[in-house]
């Protein structure tokens, strides 16, 4: 699936997940280095949503857009879980 992609993580010297880069076939992202960002970015990024309010809407883009509208959801959860806890932005679990 992911044949011509190119994954390269990072780790701080505590070996701790900083960062990285993912090159494909017309993509280049940089990983997440600290607290998670918009993960609404990511989902527009790949542009499903336009092509879905296109002529090439079809079931398989609906089903894609609402798993990555559920997997946001989680990630948002997981945020405001750790605001609360007050380690959002640490290695700390």
């Amino acid at each position: 699936m992911l044949q011509d992609a190119n994954f390269k993580n990072t780790d701080d010297k505590a070996g701790n997940p900083a960062g990285g880069h993912y090159n494909s076939t017309g993509i280049k992202i940089n990983g997440q280095n600290g607290a998670f960002g918009d993960v609404e970015n990511v989902i527009e990024a790949m542009r499903i949503s336009y092509y879905q309010d296109s002529k090439f809407a079809c079931f398989e883009n609906e089903q894609a857009l609402r798993h990555l509208q559920l997997a946001a959801a989680w990630l948002d959860k997981r945020t405001k879980d750790r605001e609360a806890r007050q380690v959002e932005g640490t290695h700390a679990k």
